[in-house]
């Protein structure tokens, strides 16, 4: 039995913890490497970001995202629907 291949990163302390309610990941560029985004769940497949991202560059707190499934994964960030600014 091999172990896991894929990697994740993690907030420990998101910037707006008390508004999240949901976990979903996002792909980086390297192969099996995700960042789980602490989110709050807006509708069934759009969440707003509640954590600064580490290694995603085209995501910041407060933007609503949009998920997809992705193999066996079922909230993946596919795109920023709106952008906060930040």
């Amino acid at each position: 039995m091999s172990a896991p291949t894929e990697k994740f990163s993690v907030h420990d302390e998101p910037a707006w913890r008390e508004r999240a309610n949901f976990i979903v990941n996002a792909a980086l560029p390297e192969q099996e490497r995700y960042e789980q985004l602490w989110c709050r769940q807006v509708s069934d497949d759009t969440f707003e970001v509640c954590c600064i991202p580490f290694f995603l560059y085209d995501v910041a707190l407060g933007d609503l995202v949009q998920t997809a499934p992705q193999a066996e994964r079922e909230y993946v960030v596919a795109g920023v629907l709106r952008r906060s600014g930040r």
